[in-house]
């Protein structure tokens, strides 16, 4: 009799533990996942430079985005703080939900950054920016009235249009997209070709810059070979006044719940001055980039 009760309290403590049941597979069921502090999949940092993010999940599920930040759900809802870097306008994150024995569930969201730090610095090169156009102004009007007190002939005047449209094609953000769709072009390294973006500042030195193409319907090898072909556009521009020149492709991604999320970042990559000094594109195979760029990231889409 005493044996029987004991089988019996052990078979009760193995139902009530869950013991014999596999949590190493999926049930089938994907974990939830949604957010409650959003417009449209997108939010706003305060002036410190963060945001918190706040939804409902799975119970217990680990909740965590492709850039690091990662928190455990309290019950079914979550808190999960992201931040922008000082410089940065804006930024894409995937955000997962993680639960043993469920599928992962996974969205984007777009942040925009206003903080304080960042605002100062937009407000600051704007102003910099208008008083380098007063001063382009000035010394414009000056070289007109020079050139009315001694009128240039006509073969003087060719050869400086000429050297004007030559410095478009080489400098500043209007020279790396010049050469960029110049060498893609050139290379036919893309399926479906047509012109860059190219995203920036380039009133003060050091400038920025990122190289943006839309790469829908192109696979990511695809993709890599552009890249190369627009680093060897990169390296015939005035390169060396950018501190920092970044090469990204995006696509239009279908989230978890099936709505189309456009141009959103699937592959790029980031390199300093002399980084590019160093290299030599014509020489190097696109499996390479991930090696010498000074960053990448490659995130995972469904038809890779």
């Amino acid at each position: 009799m005493e044996v029987k009760v004991i089988v019996a309290l052990t078979l009760a403590i193995l139902l009530l533990t869950g013991c014999g049941q596999s949590y190493g597979k999926s049930n089938g069921k994907k974990t939830t996942l949604e957010f409650s502090n959003l417009k449209n999949k997108e939010a706003s940092t305060n002036r410190k430079g963060y945001f918190v993010l706040k939804g409902e999940t799975t119970p217990g599920s680990k909740i965590e985005t492709d850039q690091g930040q990662s928190t455990i759900a309290k019950g079914k809802t979550f808190k999960l703080r992201l931040s922008l870097p000082t410089h940065k306008k804006w930024d894409s994150f995937q955000v997962s939900a993680i639960h043993k024995g469920f599928k992962t569930n996974y969205d984007f969201i777009e942040l925009n950054n206003h903080s304080t730090e960042y605002l100062n610095g937009l407000k600051a090169k704007k102003k910099a920016a208008a008083k380098a156009s007063v001063k382009e102004a000035a010394e414009s009007s000056k070289e007109d009235r020079k050139k009315e007190a001694a009128p240039a002939s006509s073969e003087v005047a060719s050869s400086s249009q000429k050297s004007v449209n030559e410095n478009s094609h080489t400098h500043g953000l209007s020279g790396l997209k010049y050469q960029a769709d110049k060498y893609l072009k050139k290379d036919n390294s893309v399926a479906f070709y047509h012109p860059v973006k190219v995203l920036g500042y380039d009133d003060t030195k050091p400038y920025v810059a990122n190289i943006e193409f839309k790469a829908n319907n192109e696979s990511k090898a695809t993709m890599k070979d552009g890249a190369v072909s627009i680093l060897e556009g990169v390296k015939k521009a005035d390169y060396k006044d950018f501190s920092n020149i970044k090469i990204s492709f995006t696509q239009n991604v279908s989230n978890a719940n099936g709505k189309t999320l456009k141009n959103i970042p699937v592959l790029g990559y980031s390199f300093s001055r002399s980084t590019l000094e160093s290299i030599d594109p014509n020489n190097m195979d696109s499996s390479d980039l991930s090696k010498v760029a000074d960053s990448h990231f490659d995130k995972h889409v469904e038809d890779d």
